[in-house]
């Protein structure tokens, strides 16, 4: 047995395996949009109105590119977890999953939502609840904010926690299940 063309065969798959491992993980790369750098949740004056802001280490797309396309929804979430269920203020843009807004239903538009730990989403976060109050998103940049009358928002500035990117995955039973981007 030829020993040295054994060897350069093992050594040939080896680094064949090591290409198409590389190539994946880099079209599975997440973009730098969906790492959130910085949150804020504010108030106008009057306390009227809610200014809800994220910034990431990318620039946002205004409308779907490949990353979003290849998800069921991709947004950020401003978190208000002392609720049970938590309670969530979300900005979202699905082509995938298909309208569910009538305020900008194929592209960026906002959601107030609760979230759940269920057995359907393996313990995790399950949406269990999710509302479409008018609401006004604005990207700039690296930078998403949604503004709502405080009356539709379910997380205020003095509940507020954190802030994520976030993409839904189907669950068990039909579940959308809350993933990190």
């Amino acid at each position: 047995m030829n020993y040295k063309i054994l060897g350069a065969s093992a050594a040939s798959a080896i680094l064949v395996v090591a290409l198409i491992t590389t190539s994946i993980s880099q079209a599975m790369a997440q973009p730098d949009y969906t790492n959130v750098t910085s949150s804020s949740v504010t108030a106008n004056p009057a306390e009227k109105v809610y200014k809800f802001s994220a910034t990431t280490n990318g620039n946002i797309p205004q409308v779907a590119d490949s990353y979003i396309g290849g998800v069921l929804v991709f947004g950020y979430a401003w978190l208000d977890t002392s609720t049970s269920p938590i309670s969530a203020v979300v900005a979202t843009i699905h082509p995938v999953a298909g309208r569910d807004s009538t305020q900008n239903p194929n592209n960026w538009h906002s959601h107030t939502a609760q979230l759940a730990n269920t057995a359907d989403c393996s313990g995790g976060l399950q949406v269990v609840g999710l509302q479409s109050p008018t609401a006004g998103v604005a990207i700039t940049g690296n930078t998403i904010t949604v503004t709502m009358n405080a009356g539709s928002a379910t997380v205020s500035p003095s509940t507020f926690d954190a802030a994520t990117g976030f993409k839904l995955v189907a669950g068990a039973n039909s579940a959308l299940c809350v993933a990190g981007p």
